[in-house]
């Protein structure tokens, strides 16, 4: 079974790398025409290619809940267990988005690229780095394009059911004036562990928890609206376990 797992995610490198170059165009269009707002003329390019990299790996996604509305630029959030909650969250959200993804993604070939013209890179150890991947975010939220975060920061591998939350993704909200749409994701790090290289086919669950108003909210509110998402994230995954 464990060198099945480690075939099928050689073939699943395959379908991905043969899937980029054919978006890659799109995308080079996209950003020579409309620059930084690209995302919201390509963001079903993004969807269309998750699909596809799902279809011929064997992977089917069910989502469920209520989905927010894709003319409602907001600050979208889910848990983090394996490289397959990217694809995940481009396939269950209709928004375009700019993904807030580690500086170190930008330095793959032809994949980097795309990420950093596309969407927004941010150096963790660096404070500048990280006040202005804020700015950057904001502006896209200025600009009509939601922005998805992983508060937890990082792909979850321990036995918890969820990590802390970091509390910039609500401090971004609330200064915006933007909801927090809520998404809970399910089963990525059983077909694809976020340790090692192994792939299988298999089902995975999205569903949408909530969406989490802003309006009149305070700076000095931003940690209670952390809590309560956090919260309702948690419980939804208590239940479906």
């Amino acid at each position: 079974m464990k060198i099945f797992s480690k075939i099928w995610a050689v073939w699943a490198v395959f379908i991905f790398v043969f899937f980029m170059f054919i978006a890659l165009s799109f995308y080079i269009i996209g950003i020579a025409i409309w620059g930084q707002k690209a995302i919201q003329k390509v963001h079903f390019i993004s969807r269309l290619w998750a699909r596809f990299i799902f279809f011929w790996c064997g992977i089917w996604l069910k989502t469920t809940g209520q989905a927010p509305n894709p003319k409602q630029p907001m600050v979208l959030i889910s848990n983090h267990l394996s490289a397959l909650d990217i694809p995940v969250c481009a396939i269950a959200t209709r928004n375009p988005f700019k993904f807030l993804a580690k500086a170190e993604l930008g330095k793959i070939p032809v994949l980097g690229w795309i990420i950093s013209n596309i969407y927004i890179t941010v150096n963790r150890s660096s404070p500048a780095a990280r006040k202005q991947s804020l700015a950057a975010m904001k502006k896209a939220i200025d600009d009509g394009t939601s922005v998805f975060i992983y508060p937890e920061g990082t792909r979850n591998t321990s036995s918890d059911p969820l990590r802390r939350f970091h509390e910039g993704a609500f401090k971004l909200a609330i200064d915006a004036q933007v909801p927090v749409g809520i998404l809970h994701i399910q089963g990525t790090n059983r077909i694809c562990p976020p340790k090692g290289f192994s792939l299988n086919p298999g089902r995975l669950k999205a569903h949408w928890v909530a969406i989490k108003p802003t309006t009149g909210l305070k700076p000095e509110d931003s940690e209670k609206l952390m809590e309560q998402c956090q919260e309702e994230l948690l419980n939804s995954i208590k239940e479906m376990q």
